[in-house]
């Protein structure tokens, strides 16, 4: 069978990061590919400058968060995807991928549309990867841990993860997360 390209922006992480996968489609789905080789290509904005929020809903400890997202916020989010998606397009109508290329599953317009492009964005963009940010550090009142990783106002208690990063990285977290780790063990050793 000859493979169909799917652009799909699935993932909100330079200004895109690219996102291949390859697949034989097994399940009905919404393009009519069951068992068609497929590939996708999927923008990502590296750094976005929407900002969600993660707070507290109620005092009692086993209250759920309250999760605020605000995924595609700001413009210049939207309009990074767009660009992503054009680009994926380009990428795809070249010598080495356009022989593979039966058709574009989505989205399913004239990408020179870009209101269109836009509103397909917005409805089809998802998140995954580089939860980072929720837990500011800082010596401001407003931050969450001191820079030794110490929760204000809570006794033997440190954050050693992601969550403290003040920018959401464009690389992957694990690296940085094990030296956030590294340190607070030395903060840790040296207090006792």
């Amino acid at each position: 069978m000859t493979p169909v390209w799917v652009a799909l922006p699935h993932d909100v992480a330079v200004d895109n990061r690219l996102i291949r996968a390859g697949a034989q489609t097994q399940r009905r789905n919404r393009w009519g590919t069951r068992g068609t080789p497929v590939f996708s290509l999927s923008p990502s904005v590296a750094r976005p400058l929407s900002r969600g929020r993660l707070c507290l809903s109620g005092a009692h400890p086993d209250a759920p968060p309250r999760i605020e997202p605000n995924l595609l916020a700001d413009s210049d989010d939207v309009a990074t995807l767009a660009a992503g998606v054009r680009l994926i397009d380009r990428i795809a109508a070249t010598a080495p991928f356009a022989r593979h290329v039966a058709r574009r599953l989505t989205p399913n317009f004239d990408l020179d549309d870009t209101a269109a492009l836009h509103r397909f964005v917005r409805d089809d963009a998802s998140i995954c990867y580089h939860a980072s940010g929720t837990c500011q550090m800082g010596m401001d009142s407003g931050s969450v841990v001191d820079p030794q990783l110490r929760v204000r106002g809570v006794d033997a208690l440190r954050v050693a993860d992601a969550s403290v990063m003040p920018t959401i990285p464009s690389g992957n977290l694990n690296a940085p997360t094990i030296m956030i780790a590294e340190r607070a063990a030395d903060f840790i050793r040296a207090t006792h």
